[in-house]
């Protein structure tokens, strides 16, 4: 499947008198930042209140003594429509906290970093320090899930998660001039691939995402940026510090899924209605000859759409004959998945509703 691989070089970025820390693109085209109103832009700023902003207002204000924002996430509160819910987690007075549209959702014993979203699970990641060394713990909804421990120094800058199998990039550090720094990618609670840096703190990865079973990674090895596919280097950026990834299966990947498995979903972007249409019906007989072999039955020789937002929520599911239209002027503008199931087939793809 074609893929473009988009790469962003980010710094904390200081505005003003505010520490913006993390971004957040919403299905329907929504931009909400994370961070925190500072009372002196100094190398360790004193930090006064948290605030979420949507399209640059503020949304959402949290006061404390200590309060951080650090990472959040926006999914659909309602089957695809208007209505946002907003995620985000940080810290204040000394607990790690995840907040849910401006109230604290729950409470946690680590200080969480990251928070990610699948399939309507948190999935929340935070560093501890310990005794000889150090440790990453990952939890999903609030219970612990796996934590990684290490006589090193150990960081975690991203969080993917695919099927049923998290996916951590970070870092490994070593306080001795004579030792090398790494960067890292974790597959659950084993140690995946890892790239030596130069000195003891100049690796790490600090993005990974899984396409199919393609793991990508994206961060810096000495003073060059790099991206890595299954544990090889795939490009190199001389002195760029790459900080995130993102990975753009739109386009020609779609198209061919569909030549191959013999249907067309379009127009695709959409605006109110796409018509999905077997191009080949011979190719829907073979699905059925496969079907009666397999002793599946379908009524009427109809298959299945389905209709899921980016977070795996099933927000469509209807019957459909050779070609069929189906209205979505409901669902607002974004990125979508759709699967197509005949005969113990399936097909899928992107949708893109304008």
């Amino acid at each position: 499947m074609f893929s473009k691989i988009v790469l962003f070089v980010l710094r904390i970025i200081y505005t003003g008198k505010y520490l913006t820390t993390s971004i957040y693109i919403s299905t329907a085209g929504n931009v909400y930042v994370s961070g925190n109103y500072i009372s002196t832009i100094v190398d360790l700023p004193s930090l006064e209140k948290g605030i979420v902003w949507k399209n640059g207002e503020e949304l959402y204000t949290t006061s404390a003594e200590v309060v951080r924002f650090l990472s959040l996430f926006v999914t659909n509160s309602n089957d695809g429509l208007e209505e946002e819910d907003v995620f985000y987690c940080g810290y204040s007075n000394g607990e790690g906290k995840v907040w849910k549209n401006g109230q604290i959702y729950y409470t946690m014993d680590v200080k969480p970093y990251l928070i990610y979203n699948y399939q309507n699970n948190i999935y929340s990641v935070g560093m501890t320090s310990h005794v000889g060394g150090s440790s990453i713990m990952v939890s999903k909804n609030n219970e612990n899930l796996f934590s990684i421990s290490s006589s090193t120094e150990l960081y975690s800058h991203s969080l993917c998660v695919s099927g049923e199998d998290v996916y951590i990039g970070g870092s490994s550090v070593i306080y001795d001039y004579n030792s090398i720094g790494k960067a890292k990618i974790w597959k659950n609670n084993e140690e995946l691939y890892f790239f030596d840096g130069t000195t003891m703190n100049d690796a790490a990865c600090m993005s990974v995402k899984v396409i199919d079973s393609d793991v990508y990674g994206a961060g810096i090895t000495g003073n060059d940026g790099k991206v890595w596919k299954n544990g090889e280097e795939l490009y190199s950026f001389p002195n760029v510090l790459l900080k995130r990834m993102f990975i753009d299966t739109h386009g020609v990947g779609i198209a061919e899924h569909e030549a191959e498995a013999g249907v067309r979903v379009y127009p695709n972007p959409a605006r109110e209605q796409i018509t999905v249409e077997f191009a080949n019906v011979e190719q829907k007989s073979k699905w059925q000859m496969a079907e009666k072999q397999q002793s599946r039955k379908t009524e009427g020789g109809m298959a299945m759409f389905s209709l899921f937002d980016v977070q795996g929520r099933e927000l469509l599911r209807q019957e459909i004959g050779d070609k069929e239209s189906i209205n979505v002027s409901r669902f607002v503008a974004g990125i979508y998945i759709y699967s197509i199931e005949f005969g113990g087939k399936k097909s899928t793809g992107k949708l893109v509703i304008n």
